[in-house]
């Protein structure tokens, strides 16, 4: 699944393997030879109900791009490689990591397919089943097409696609069905997102001093010494021996002999300016920063997309957030509520789910163009 949508079916990975999905490496006799669509074997079964080898090899040239950038990021591997996926990085192999991520996939997808049969949304949930469904609908646009009737959407969808949307349209509706939520789980929810969604007014003036990054070719490097550098500029106004950054700035670079390659600034952030360009790629690590601090303190070193930076708080005024009884009107608010109790749910049901690994089946699930 793709962008946002993608979210709609799979959560994300880390949360399946927090809650412990149970991979039984074994084929118990009620699901040896159980045919898995176009007559081949499955690859898995998540309580009885099979994993079709062709759906999981889907799922994998679904994968590969995440598989590519973790062994790039982390061993250096080059995936244009004849051998890549065969090779050994670091003890792993990227078709070992890929058939993980695949089956995963397809374990959440398939928990969420479940609950939509148990509440009579979807009678069959093979992949047989939405191929036919995929062929007919295809078939449905290129007649409305034919006809000049108004066709919603591309005359043609490509399979994986239309996977997306099909299930998008079906786990929203479950969504919306069985994570209904009660006004304790909406205050609940408003209590996490209410310095996000809900607050009116702020004026936060701050004194921010900045070692940016330095663009060069092959990748960006950044002065070694420069979170010392800004560390001890902040301990400097923190301690009182300066009055602010800038005049710590100066006090440090005359006592090095040099500049410090550092920039010091003072940033408005409100209401009004939290969508000005300059600010947007970082402006939700300045304030969140500001709000840890009182007028006069000076925060610890941190990360922004542009380089390192300290920050001082000059002033403050809010945030004002609007109350609750105010809030639980917004659709926003119950979506987000929802989401969250319909995330516990495919957890919980993950965290239960019995899932069966036909070894000898899941050791073939390939792609086209994948050496043996």
């Amino acid at each position: 699944m793709r962008g946002t949508k993608r979210r709609a079916i799979a959560l994300a990975l880390a949360a399946a393997a927090a809650v412990g999905i149970l991979f039984v490496v074994a084929w118990g006799s009620a699901y040896a030879g159980k045919p898995a669509g176009g007559g081949g074997t499955a690859a898995a079964a998540v309580n009885g109900e099979p994993i079709e080898l062709e759906w999981m090899e889907r799922i994998m040239r679904m994968e590969r791009a995440p598989v590519y950038a973790y062994f790039k990021d982390q061993y250096g591997a080059m995936p244009d490689e004849e051998t890549f996926w065969t090779n050994r990085y670091g003890g792993e192999r990227p078709i070992d990591v890929l058939r993980k991520r695949a089956l995963e996939r397809c374990v959440e997808i398939k928990v969420q397919q479940l609950l939509l049969r148990k509440n009579g949304m979807l009678d069959d949930i093979g992949y047989d089943s939405f191929k036919r469904t995929y062929e007919a609908e295809q078939a449905r646009r290129k007649e409305a097409a034919k006809r000049g009737t108004v066709v919603y959407g591309p005359v043609g969808y490509d399979e994986d696609t239309y996977f997306d949307v099909f299930h998008n349209d079906l786990f929203h509706k479950l969504k919306n069905r069985i994570a209904a939520v009660t006004e304790a789980e909406l205050e609940g929810a408003y209590e996490k997102t209410k310095r996000t969604m809900f607050v009116r007014d702020y004026v936060y003036e701050l004194e921010l001093a900045t070692i940016r990054d330095v663009p060069e070719e092959g990748g960006t490097s950044r002065p070694d010494s420069g979170e010392a550098v800004l560390a001890a500029i902040g301990r400097a106004v923190a301690d009182g021996t300066s009055p602010g950054l800038k005049e710590a700035a100066a006090v440090y670079e005359a006592k090095a002999g040099e500049a410090a390659a550092l920039t010091v600034e003072t940033v408005r952030l409100s209401k009004e300016t939290e969508r000005d360009d300059r600010w947007r790629p970082h402006y939700r690590a300045l304030r969140e920063a500001a709000e840890t601090l009182e007028a006069g303190e000076v925060g610890g070193v941190k990360r922004l997309p542009e380089g390192l930076a300290v920050i001082r708080l000059v002033s403050k005024s809010g945030p004002v957030i609007a109350p609750f009884e105010e809030a639980k009107e917004s659709e926003a608010l119950r979506q987000a509520a929802v989401e969250a109790k319909y995330e516990s749910i495919v957890r919980e049901e993950i965290a239960r789910a019995q899932v069966v690994v036909r070894p000898e089946t899941y050791g073939r699930a390939a792609f086209p163009n994948q050496p043996d």
